[in-house]
């Protein structure tokens, strides 16, 4: 870098060397009055951008970007560059400083835009909102909406696709999916306190449907919790259904635990959605789609919540039944009676197609029945379809210990099944 002295005596303020301009190491090192003096004998224009850029880059803001920018070497593409640059890292005086000199707030430049989760790397063409989203930078998107930077925006930076027909989901990688809104690019590239997303959400919907889809969906389907609290707290339809043009819609409970995300569906249980609801097409409930899609986490969050075991579907399979025919029936029955043995009775208003103490009964676990016949308001004598009790189950399968217990709680070994026989008879 040159000193006031070489310039008195006619060094070149304009060579370059290998880390550029003079006037580019002073801004970067933060020599304000070096700059001027070399600005001042004659700094060119190529170098003055320069000098702005590294002045953008390194957060060299304030009085420097004022002095650069005051000298009208600046062209406005290269400001703008300068103005997305700073967005990216974070520093608001820079920003502000530039927005203040008048360059344009929702012009755009290509920068490199990077993320470690999601994974992105790659050169785009964006606002300088865009960059503060993805950058994570808070008070830089706060200041940017307060000096009119535009929302209405689309931005081509999504990783997820998916059919419109079947709702079936492909991620893609980032930029390959079609362009979507800020607020959506705000939850892919969540900011951990939520605030992006919510100044966001001050000047665009949050029920808006973007290819038959809401936020709330995009948030469960990037599996961001924290994405999924901020837009309920902002009003997000916690049943809002997916629009497809199979009309299979399905909602956001169904989309929850088909991808396996237990602590998303808890906090959707816990503000209140339709444990229960179905999909149109086929009259899945949550349950089922556990069952067919192997989801043991999201089973015992859901029986524990109260969804009911008793439901079936329009083929007339109930949860249990979907279980026997994907082979997953004996991590269903471990669920089902860990749940139980924690003190919670799963429910079925349809003790024909699911009763807990029959279950519990052909299962054999006795700390399970214990608990069961410990409830208050217990019919240890219902039978099911074929006349069976739950006495009679655990005779026919010797378990003495089972039997026992029943008997002495207050099992009837007297009733009779289809057949006429009662329980003494199956001893």
């Amino acid at each position: 870098m040159l000193s006031p002295k070489n310039v008195s005596h006619g060094a070149d303020v304009n060579q370059k060397h290998f880390r550029g301009f003079s006037i580019t190491a002073a801004v970067r090192e933060g020599h304000f009055e070096i700059s001027e003096i070399l600005l001042k004998n004659g700094a060119s224009r190529s170098a003055c951008e320069e000098a702005l850029l590294e002045a953008s880059c390194h957060g060299r803001g304030g009085k420097f970007i004022e002095l650069l920018m005051a000298s009208d070497l600046i062209r406005a593409n290269i400001a703008v560059h300068a103005l997305v640059t700073a967005c990216c890292r974070g520093f608001t005086d820079a920003v502000d400083t530039l927005l203040k000199c008048g360059v344009d707030v929702n012009a755009a430049a290509r920068v490199l835009l990077q993320s470690s989760k999601p994974s992105l790397h790659t050169n785009i063409d964006c606002t300088p909102l865009v960059a503060a989203v993805v950058s994570r930078q808070t008070t830089v998107v706060r200041l940017l909406l307060q000096n009119g930077a535009k929302t209405d925006i689309k931005v081509p930076l999504g990783a997820w696709s998916w059919d419109m027909g079947s709702g079936d989901e492909f991620r893609v990688g980032a930029g390959l999916a079609d362009p979507y809104a800020i607020t959506w690019c705000a939850v892919e590239y969540f900011e951990s306190s939520g605030t992006i997303l919510q100044l966001l959400l001050h000047h665009l919907s949050p029920n808006t449907y973007h290819n038959g889809r809401t936020l709330l969906h995009h948030a469960v389907l990037c599996g961001n919790i924290g994405a999924v609290k901020t837009l309920l707290k902002c009003g997000s339809h916690i049943n809002s259904r997916i629009k497809t043009t199979h009309k299979n819609e399905s909602q956001v409970v169904h989309m929850t635990t088909r991808l396996g995300f237990p602590s998303i569906l808890q906090h959707l249980i816990d503000s209140g959605c339709d444990i229960n609801s179905r999909i149109t097409n086929n009259g899945e409930t949550p349950l089922m789609i556990c069952a067919k899609f192997k989801q043991e986490k999201c089973l015992r969050v859901l029986i524990k919540a109260g969804a009911d075991l008793g439901l079936v579907n329009m083929l007339g399979q109930s949860a249990q039944s979907i279980t026997k025919s994907n082979k997953w029936s004996n991590s269903f029955q471990q669920t089902v009676l860990n749940v139980i043995k924690d003190g919670t009775i799963p429910v079925s208003n349809n003790n024909t197609v699911f009763s807990p103490l029959m279950f519990v009964a052909r299962s054999g676990d006795i700390q399970a029945l214990k608990a069961i016949v410990s409830q208050e308001n217990i019919n240890l004598n219902e039978q099911d379809s074929n006349g069976l009790s739950a006495v009679m189950v655990t005779a026919i399968q010797g378990d003495v210990h089972a039997f026992k217990l029943l008997v002495y709680s207050g099992a009837d070994v007297k009733l009779t099944n289809k057949k006429r026989r009662d329980g003494d008879f199956f001893i």
